[in-house]
């Protein structure tokens, strides 16, 4: 990418996706190489081979990865986790789970300066998206009209939640 944009060419961001299941040391490290070696982003997180207790059917015990709203308190741990470590250094896009405003607005306070979506807009449709543009609205002029003030408000309260079963 660097060697890209000394060339001439248009730089490129790069974003690091990281897995819901890294176990705290883990993310240090990610955190540590990210930052060192001068990535534009992370994206937390990615699906999880985790099965959550509470998990029924078919889902419960198939492999692979599982992703939509069951992942939602597991990654959201892991993007406030995140925060925590890096900062506001570096953007995150907060993914996993999200399935309303609220939980957009989740997001943003556990640390995402963006928000991806995926399942839940698959089985909602595009209308979904004008819910989670309206609670995100509705969020900044709470705070006078800007999200900034709320990202990583609640890192630290999601972090010591734990990530759930």
């Amino acid at each position: 990418r660097d060697q890209a944009a000394a060339r001439g060419l248009p730089r490129r961001p790069v974003l690091l996706k990281i897995a819901p299941d890294l176990d705290l040391a883990g993310l240090d490290d990610v955190a540590a190489v990210a930052e060192a070696r001068g990535l534009d982003g992370l994206v937390v997180s990615n699906t999880t081979l985790a099965r959550p207790p509470h998990l029924k059917g078919a889902a419960a015990s198939e492999s692979g990865g599982l992703s939509g709203a069951p992942l939602y308190r597991r990654a959201t741990w892991m993007l406030a986790e995140t925060r925590l470590r890096v900062g506001d250094r570096l953007p995150l896009v907060g993914v996993g789970g999200i399935a309303s405003g609220e939980d957009a607005v989740g997001k943003v306070r556990a640390g995402a300066t963006l928000v991806e979506l995926y399942s839940a807009l698959a089985f909602e449709g595009p209308c979904l998206l004008g819910r989670i543009l309206a609670a995100l609205a509705e969020a900044a002029a709470a705070e006078g009209g800007s999200l900034a003030p709320l990202i990583g408000r609640d890192a630290a309260a999601v972090a010591a939640e734990g990530p759930g079963a």
